[in-house]
């Protein structure tokens, strides 16, 4: 199958690679779905796909983890945004415990709940809310609030930096 759409170069983003590679994907996804089939079994239907499917995706699988996972952009990229994590969420735990109002309202209320806690208790209680605000943030939101809190970009009064 692999043979109907060739790429004999590496992949530079071409129109006639994209092209292909486009093929390839709407050719995989119709017979993904036209031969999967639901099976009855004691515990109810089961999912049962053809051994040639599940090559491909396995092969599928180690391309994606070798070319894309693994690559030196993915990789750069990921110790960037983990980093950006780490010191957004220290800035606004330090912030947190200091009172001030650079996390949303529903955030502040949830740390005022924990007011009555020991310092050390305390500081330990506020790390849920933050994480949990920072894991609702899209990685634009996460990138715009670190920059702003940085100082790399001030913005304006009238941004929204996150909803």
């Amino acid at each position: 199958m692999f043979l109907l759409y060739p790429l004999f170069s590496a992949f530079d983003g071409t129109r006639r690679q994209k092209w292909v590679l486009g093929q390839y994907c709407a050719h995989l996804r119709t017979s993904f779905m036209e031969g999967v089939c639901l099976e009855p079994s004691d515990n109810g239907p089961v999912l049962n796909l053809p051994k040639r499917h599940l090559i491909e995706m396995a092969i599928l699988r180690e391309l994606t983890r070798h070319f894309v996972i693994e690559s030196d952009a993915m990789q750069t990229m990921q110790y960037g945004l983990r980093r950006i994590l780490r010191e957004l969420f220290e800035i606004l735990l330090e912030n947190a415990e200091e009172g001030a109002k650079i996390l949303p309202a529903t955030v502040r209320e949830e740390i005022s709940q924990l007011s009555h806690l020991g310092t050390t208790e305390r500081r330990s209680a506020y790390a849920r809310p933050i994480a949990d605000f920072v894991s609702g943030l899209s990685e634009l939101e996460l990138l715009r609030l670190y920059a702003r809190l940085s100082g790399q970009t001030p913005g304006s009064v009238l941004d929204r930096v996150y909803r």
